[in-house]
């Protein structure tokens, strides 16, 4: 009985190291910088607010103009473990941004959780106007994230898969680990030997 509980809780170790150590490596509640930057007729009229640790909700919000039209757009981005999402968003109905001039959203993981990154998609679209938008270009790694985007118009929504990096156990966690699998591997070896010794008797 003794023998089988210690087993059950040496195992009960090395398996709370091992989740302890998956569940690592999660933007929640990590800081993340972001910035906007306009290009041509785009011009930024509310810098995003930054550094900010990411919840469950949008985590950053700010806003450009377009002087090609004079017509004001907020954008939104939105972490969470799995999708970054953005939102172009304005009070003028069908607003569009002129021409392709470009806007660029720049991220950045103090962590290090960005990379790799998926497959970008546009995954709304709520106007006649905002089909015509695009991601110009690119580039992604472990610490930064940046999106240049064009043709943009109210209503465009964005997501970029995102596929956190596991984190590397600490000290401690491998420690733990190491413990628990031996007094695993003790038990079953000490248990195996009782039973041949039985056998024998027998």
């Amino acid at each position: 009985m003794k023998r089988t509980f210690a087993l059950a809780a040496a195992a009960t170790i090395a398996s709370s190291a091992m989740a302890g150590s998956a569940s690592a490596a999660t933007l929640i509640g990590t800081p993340v910088t972001a910035s906007l930057t306009g290009y041509g007729h785009v011009t930024v009229t509310s810098q995003f607010t930054s550094p900010v640790l990411v919840t469950d909700g949008a985590e950053f919000t700010g806003s450009i103009l377009d002087n090609g039209f004079n017509q004001p757009f907020d954008v939104l981005a939105d972490f969470s473990d799995s999708v970054l999402t953005v939102s172009i968003t304005s009070m003028k109905p069908n607003a569009n941004v002129f021409g392709y001039d470009l806007l660029r959203l720049d991220f950045g993981s103090t962590e290090g959780l960005f990379s790799p990154v998926g497959e970008f998609t546009r995954t709304g679209c709520s106007s006649f106007l905002c089909g015509f938008s695009s991601l110009s270009s690119s580039s992604a790694d472990s610490n930064s994230i940046s999106l240049s985007l064009s043709g943009l118009a109210a209503g465009d929504v964005f997501e970029l898969q995102l596929a956190p990096t596991s984190a590397v156990p600490e000290p401690a966690t491998w420690a733990m680990m190491i413990v628990g699998f031996g007094a695993v591997g003790a038990a079953m070896r000490r248990r195996q030997k009782l039973a041949t010794g039985a056998l024998s008797a027998a």
